[in-house]
């Protein structure tokens, strides 16, 4: 499709420069084993001599990995190098919130002249990002390091950005019924796990075929565009089942009946879920469950972030929130949104993410 929408100017994201101390640059894993908790980096004190401003402005087009071009000012001398970290926001699901992680995404440079600057950044999927310029002295030249005297060590300007556009949103709709039918399948596939393992006769019977299954399923999730829109609903349901598989080589039976995993690596404890729980397939069923709810309200937390982005609800989310009004998670939710504007998304966004 020939994409004659543009996409739109994120400078009207941006809520201002803030400087604050330098974070550090280490990549962080996509997905760890269990999903750990993390935070944008804090914001300080702001700087008071000096001042920098940002727009970006990604191409149009439905790539999933955007590139975001980057152009600003800088009030700073000729040949002084920024460097641009690149910080992509991920839903998370923690004890029934939903949270907002950010991992590192990127790094660019940029020198600034005639107190301009402007470069590329090549982001690894749609969403907002958090990007932080950084006065990094390692970078610069002895002059500048001379002329400075220190004036910009250690601060960081952060700005917000928006890396999707109008067609982006399009399939927001379809990628949430696809999240659903993930959700669905691995449903189907741990009743056979049960059925299979309620003896162990059973499970050497059928274990090597419900194995090759699910690999082809984690596989199949792991690689799902779903993760992109519904990052906490796909982790959900890829960590459950990956635990499933996981544990599956040691499967025990006590007095002939199913008894979860034992560990002969750790003096043979029981193996617990991913969640630290108790490994019983009522528990593996309750998180799979627990995947539509999740990505319906991760589908609402994208209607808040576009209407922050453009204002109002852009008819394409009025028509796909009308499709998906009873879906788990959207419907304590639709009728607020509906008629949402940007005053009224942080409550909003609140109580979606707190359930």
């Amino acid at each position: 499709m020939t994409m004659k929408t543009t996409w739109a100017l994120c400078a009207a994201l941006l809520l201002g420069a803030v400087p604050c101390p330098a974070a550090g640059l280490q990549e962080e894993k996509k997905k760890p084993a269990t999903p750990p908790p993390a935070k944008a980096p804090s914001p300080a004190k702001p700087a008071e001599d000096q001042t920098i401003t940002l727009t970006v402005k990604p191409p149009a087009g439905r790539g999933k990995a955007p590139t975001l071009k980057l152009e600003g000012t800088a009030q700073m001398i000729d040949d002084v190098t920024l460097l641009f970290n690149l910080h992509r926001m991920e839903e998370m699901y923690v004890g029934g919130r939903l949270d907002a992680q950010y991992l590192n995404s990127g790094i660019a440079r940029a020198k600034v002249e005639s107190k301009k600057f402007s470069s590329e950044l090549n982001a690894d999927a749609l969403g907002p990002y958090l990007i932080n310029a950084i006065f990094v002295e390692e970078y610069q030249k002895t002059a500048v390091l001379e002329a400075t005297k220190g004036k910009y060590t250690g601060l960081q300007w952060s700005f917000k950005a928006a890396a999707w556009n109008d067609d982006h949103l399009k399939d927001l709709s379809t990628k949430l019924l696809e999240m659903d039918a993930l959700s669905g399948e691995a449903l189907e596939i741990l009743k056979k796990y049960e059925k299979a393992s309620v003896s162990q006769p059973a499970w050497l019977a059928e274990g090597k075929t419900l194995t090759a299954e699910l690999m082809k399923y984690l596989k199949r999730i792991e690689n799902s565009d779903s993760k992109i829109y519904f990052s906490a609903a796909n982790n959900q349901v890829f960590f459950t089942m990956r635990n499933v598989q996981g544990t599956s080589p040691f499967f025990i039976w006590k007095d002939g009946k199913f008894a979860g995993g034992k560990s002969y690596h750790a003096e043979g404890e029981e193996i617990k879920t991913y969640r630290n729980e108790p490994f019983t397939y009522d528990n593996l069923v309750r998180y799979v469950s627990e995947g539509p709810s999740i990505a319906g309200r991760e589908f609402c937390l994208w209607l808040i972030k576009d209407i922050r982005r453009v204002g109002s609800l852009k008819p394409v989310l009025a028509e796909a929130l009308k499709v998906h009004t009873e879906h788990a998670g959207v419907a304590p939710y639709a009728e607020r949104l509906k008629t949402a504007l940007p005053a009224d998304c942080d409550e909003l966004e609140q109580a979606i993410r707190i359930k």
